[in-house]
């Protein structure tokens, strides 16, 4: 009888996020983690490590922290999953965060291992001209990246630089595409690429060469 009521015990003090040892239970961080874009305000998951918790959320970005918050479990956790979207401000780079846990019969828990995430603007993607075309005054058309706010356009011949332009997303996008038809070119081999910009997460890549 002894026994099951030492098992009974132990049991119950995991279900309230303590250990056997009476310490509070570290959570797992689980997202964000890697590469994401600035078009949305990321949402923080971690480990439920049980009723009663309250979980301290911080975040730092890469001019200094941007979130140190503690967070009711009980409003924020369903399924043994917590998340919180804090609507922190975004800039590109590198963000590292943890989580740290509270229970009133454990204390404070050990920190959370660190996460990581990156912010980058995505690259664009070229759609035309491409191959042999016969329009002396060419659209040049490409896929909208999430969240970009201007677009650079480069266009070289065989005999060097045309073009290097900076459109405005909201003036030449709509519905997921973008373009525009900005040069007459007389006949010739050209090529280009684009890229993005974004206010919160910079420059983005270079799209790959797009011949015609």
């Amino acid at each position: 009888m002894r026994v099951v009521f030492v098992v009974f015990a132990i049991c119950l003090l995991f279900a309230v996020g303590v250990n056997a040892q009476g310490t509070t239970l570290a959570p797992t961080a689980l997202a964000p983690l890697g590469v994401i874009t600035p078009d949305r305000m990321p949402t923080f998951e971690w480990t439920s490590i049980g009723a009663g918790a309250w979980y301290y959320l911080w975040v730092s970005s890469p001019s200094g922290y941007s979130v140190n918050q503690w967070y009711d479990g009980g409003n924020i956790c369903q399924s043994g999953i917590c998340a919180v979207t804090p609507g922190m401000v975004i800039e590109a780079g590198l963000y590292r965060w943890w989580i740290q846990a509270w229970t009133p019969a454990g204390g404070y828990s050990a920190w959370s291992g660190e996460a990581q995430f990156t912010v980058i603007t995505p690259i664009p993607e070229p759609a035309a001209p491409s191959g042999t075309i016969s329009a002396a005054q060419p659209t040049f058309q490409w896929y909208a990246a999430p969240g970009a706010s201007w677009y650079y356009i480069w266009l070289s011949s065989d005999a060097g630089h045309v073009l290097d332009q900076w459109f405005a997303a909201g003036t030449v996008c709509g519905n997921g595409m973008c373009s525009v038809a900005p040069i007459s070119l007389p006949p010739g081999n050209y090529r280009w690429w684009i890229q993005a910009w974004q206010e919160q997460g910079g420059y983005g890549g270079w799209s790959g060469e797009t011949a015609f």
